[in-house]
């Protein structure tokens, strides 16, 4: 909105605003809402106010409507839940912006008129209420949510769903993204999924992802999967409140799934997020599977992170298969071998 800054030097006359504001050509009238922004007045608001409700176009509807987001006054919610409940107003686009706008503001009202827009039929405006109810601080409609993410045919709004899922960072979020990750159809889907639950870091969806792991086809998102299980039970950030019994289970389930997947999997960049996540994890179970991938695996990518996930372990087993990748012809491999050595050596 503030691009146009500076393309008026001097203040507009009220006969020249209103020459502007009754021309036939949009341009025109979306230029005096780029000098109203920038004049900041009361005058401002009151003529995008008319615009915003008025103006025969769309388009400068549109527009005067995020011009009066920029304004810190009060009323300017109840424009906007007007605009967007008017049954005169047509326009979706227009109604989705109202939706965006009242985003921004934390209030009651913008509460409800965002959950009503969750319920729409325009992909816009549930779009936009998504995004709009991550910025309230009454409590987050999980059951609205989890309704519209298993019903809604649109793979936009059922991503942007898993999406916000992940940002709001709750427990509660975490078997509703499970049964997405295992039943939705979109492959962009159930990998939004996945990494939403490693924002929530709930060692209780390891099962969940363990399964997926194994039954997923879609390469990107069974690396998302694999790399999820690892951030979440990376063993330098273990959550100290959460009973080692279950830590310790989990572990041992996605030390089987990991394994499992890094010895049978096609595609390399799964097979390197597995031995990034084994790393990570820790379990001593997984030394052999690790030695023996390394010594039969071609791609470098892969043996790279699994020389460095060996190092990690410090355990001396995995020196012989090391020692002979310093005659490697890759360089980062070569790297990551010796400093695999180093590391183990400087632990016996």
């Amino acid at each position: 909105m503030t691009e146009n800054s500076g393309e008026y030097q001097t203040q507009l006359t009220d006969s020249e605003l209103l020459t502007l504001l009754e021309s036939n050509i949009r341009a025109d009238r979306i230029k005096v809402i780029h000098y109203l922004v920038e004049t900041n007045s009361i005058q401002s608001v009151d003529i995008l106010s008319k615009l915003s409700l008025s103006d025969p176009d769309h388009q400068v509807r549109e527009v005067a409507i995020i011009g009066l987001s920029y304004f810190q006054f009060e009323k300017y919610q109840e424009l906007f839940a007007k605009i967007y409940n008017s049954y005169e107003e047509q326009k979706s686009n227009v109604k989705a912006r109202a939706i965006w706008a009242l985003g921004k503001k934390d209030s009651l009202l913008s509460f409800n008129t965002l959950l009503k827009g969750l319920r729409d039929e325009s992909i816009e405006n549930q779009y936009w209420s998504i995004h709009g109810l991550l910025n309230q601080t009454t409590t987050f409609p999980f059951k609205e949510i989890e309704s519209i993410l298993f019903s809604n045919k649109n793979q936009l709004v059922r991503q942007t769903i898993t999406w916000a899922l992940g940002i709001v960072k709750e427990k509660d979020s975490v078997k509703i993204l499970i049964d997405a990750l295992l039943k939705d159809k979109d492959a962009h889907v159930r990998m939004n999924a996945a990494w939403a639950l490693r924002n929530i870091k709930d060692p209780g969806s390891v099962s969940g992802l363990c399964y997926a792991l194994k039954n997923e086809f879609h390469k990107l998102t069974k690396r998302q999967i694999a790399l999820t299980i690892g951030h979440i039970l990376d063993q330098s950030k273990a959550q100290s409140e959460i009973d080692s019994s279950e830590i310790n289970n989990s572990r041992k389930e996605a030390t089987l799934a990991l394994s499992h997947t890094i010895q049978r999997d096609t595609c390399y960049y799964v097979r390197r997020a597995c031995a990034e996540a084994l790393g990570k994890i820790g379990e001593k179970e997984a030394i052999p599977v690790l030695i023996q991938t390394y010594a039969s695996e071609v791609n470098k990518f892969v043996r790279k992170e699994i020389a460095n996930a060996l190092g990690n372990f410090c355990d001396a087993r995995a020196l012989p298969v090391l020692r002979k990748s310093l005659r490697s012809h890759y360089k980062q491999v070569k790297q990551a071998a010796k400093d695999a050595i180093e590391q183990i050596e400087s632990k016996q």
